[in-house]
């Protein structure tokens, strides 16, 4: 019995998926290491204030790594709205949002929304370890206009909102990841190195 056009389609692909493999992710630019997380008493909140440590055997080098960082945040916010026919009020609560943020080193160029700025110290070597502390503020702001986004994903047939207003916001963590500017800043984004968490307890 010959075997059928069909057969041999099924054939060739399960052979084809035999050999495709996801591609491993890079390994870390630099090791990061969470110090300490903080956020205001205000609420919603609107100021986190982080610490972190990075890491890199230098192999014999005395030279820092060209290291800038990257990441986003994860926020829970409760949002109380009106549409604009005056319907009942509309509440999500811990309605979860994720916001990408910009990272600059302090001084370096001008502030923008939702901006983590930080500083680091002068790198010390100790066994071959090149090491840094590094401290950061992020002020997060627009969470009316981030609320308004969720809200359009949620209830599309409401075309316009008469009002929203954000009655609370708690953060759920800030994650960031070393990033490699000698390639050009809009790859930097796109780059696949971990993230690592800041905020999150150790459990």
């Amino acid at each position: 019995m010959k075997p059928t056009a069909l057969a041999f389609a099924i054939s060739a692909l399960c052979v084809s998926a035999t050999y495709v493999q996801a591609k491993p992710a890079k390994p870390a630019l630099v090791d990061i290491e969470p110090v300490s997380c903080t956020t205001d008493v205000d609420d919603p909140v609107s100021m986190v204030d982080v610490e972190w440590m990075w890491s890199w055997e230098t192999g014999g080098e005395d030279s820092p790594p060209h290291t800038k960082f990257g990441g986003d945040a994860d926020l829970n916010v409760t949002v109380s709205a009106t549409d604009n026919l005056a319907e009942p009020t509309v509440t999500l609560t811990d309605y979860p949002f994720s916001i990408s943020f910009s990272v600059s080193m302090l001084d370096e160029e001008e502030d923008q929304a939702n901006e983590l700025v930080y500083s680091c110290e002068d790198p010390e070597i100790v066994d071959d370890v090149m090491s840094a502390n590094c401290t950061g503020s992020l002020e997060i702001s627009e969470l009316v206009e981030l609320a308004s986004m969720g809200l359009s994903d949620m209830f599309p047939e409401v075309e316009e909102w008469e009002e929203v207003e954000v009655t609370s916001a708690t953060l759920d963590d800030v994650r960031i990841k070393a990033m490699d500017p000698s390639v050009g800043v809009k790859r930097m984004k796109y780059q696949k190195y971990p993230l690592v968490s800041l905020c999150l307890d150790d459990e």
